[in-house]
């Protein structure tokens, strides 16, 4: 975040490719052991997948490309289903715009706690029952370690850093 603002302020000219890598390597020299976080390759790789997002990109194609990215990172945990794509799409802006901000009211005053639970309830009665229409994902075989990981982030993010290098030259 604060690489971001800097850029702004001194008008560096920083793309969001480069601010996330700066981010990243930042973070993996102050603290090496993140190599072995997956967390931080999650993280990392899903700021890629948004810092490669043009301004005018269809949400289906932005979720495609973040489902894509994070699905090969995600392979040690679990299969990902590309269910997931139209969720995220669909169920996403209910979880952002209704459902979080009830929470958070909640929270603050628990009286609402009774209104709130039922909208919770019965969202995850929809779910559960939407679930059992979606044919299952049988486990994936492959369970790739972090380094291989890694380098697929690394390898994901040079060729992004240089396709917009590459626009930008030719610009």
């Amino acid at each position: 975040m604060w690489l971001a603002t800097a850029n702004e302020r001194h008008k560096l000219g920083w793309s969001q490719i480069q601010i996330a890598a700066f981010s990243g390597i930042l973070s993996l020299c102050l603290f090496p052991a993140w190599f072995g976080s997956l967390s931080l390759l999650l993280s990392w790789t899903a700021s890629l997948a948004l810092a490669q997002s043009p301004k005018a990109e269809s949400i289906w194609r932005r979720q495609t490309r973040i489902y894509l990215c994070l699905t090969v990172c995600l392979l040690p945990l679990s299969p990902q289903h590309p269910f997931t794509i139209a969720l995220n799409v669909l169920v996403g802006p209910i979880l952002a715009f209704l459902l979080f901000p009830m929470s958070a009211l909640a929270w603050g005053i628990p009286r609402l706690a009774p209104v709130t639970e039922p909208v919770f309830t019965t969202l995850l009665a929809a779910l559960e029952y939407a679930a059992r229409f979606v044919p299952e994902i049988t486990d994936v075989t492959l369970k790739p370690g972090l380094a291989p990981l890694w380098l697929f982030v690394f390898a994901l993010h040079a060729f992004w850093w240089n396709r917009e290098t590459r626009r930008r030259s030719a610009a």
